[in-house]
């Protein structure tokens, strides 16, 4: 694997799983109509954290109903069902308020649809990082992000147990994979802006 941080590429050698292909079937089609950026428990898996996941978090920019609906129908052609709703309006609708998944065939995995709302989501879109496999290229958030996000996603609970959590484990699989790589101060900024300094300080020195 590496990770070249003034291109923002991370090149990846890997045999894909199921979980990857159903998630590049879908930006394949994504990507004919918006950009977009993957973030949270995906990230890990897609650089080599071995474990399970039922979603994949993606995250777009404001799409008005024509660019939706034209979206919603090629999904729908390739097998691709809304588990929110069939109409489209109705889905649209939705976004406003909340994500909304998408699957095909069986309702795991799927894919949730998330409309860029807050600022630290456009900080994701703005400087993702393009993982470049053998196959395709995808779209993740920032490794510094993506590890303060991760820690903030963290059940709350003793620091004993907080080892076993997911959230946990997967900011520390992107920490200790490319920990001379990142940008400690990028990495510091958004450590403070979720307010996970307790966390991070276990996952450094733990």
């Amino acid at each position: 694997m590496e990770y070249n941080q003034i291109a923002k590429e991370i090149r990846i050698n890997k045999v894909l799983n199921e979980l990857d292909k159903f998630v590049i079937e879908f930006v394949n089609i994504l990507e004919k109509h918006v950009g977009y950026v993957i973030v949270s428990g995906y990230v890990s898996i897609l650089l080599g954290r071995a474990r399970a996941s039922e979603d994949v978090d993606l995250l777009v920019p404001e799409m008005n109903l024509g660019k939706f609906s034209a979206l919603f129908k090629d999904l729908k052609e390739e097998g691709f069902e809304c588990a929110n709703s069939s109409i489209i309006s109705e889905a649209h609708k939705m976004l406003d308020e909340h994500a909304i998944r998408f699957y095909k065939g069986i309702p795991v995995p799927n894919m949730e649809f998330k409309k860029i709302s807050e600022k630290i989501h456009r900080e994701a879109f703005d400087n993702r990082i393009k993982v470049i496999l053998k196959e395709k290229e995808l779209f993740i958030s920032p490794l510094e992000l993506q590890i303060a996000y991760k820690l903030s996603l963290m059940a709350k609970g003793s620091f004993e147990e907080i080892s076993s959590d997911k959230d946990f484990e997967d900011a520390k699989h992107l920490y200790e994979l490319f920990k001379d790589k990142l940008n400690k101060e990028k990495l510091s900024h958004f450590i403070k802006l979720l307010k996970v300094e307790d966390k991070w300080e276990h996952l450094k020195n733990g």
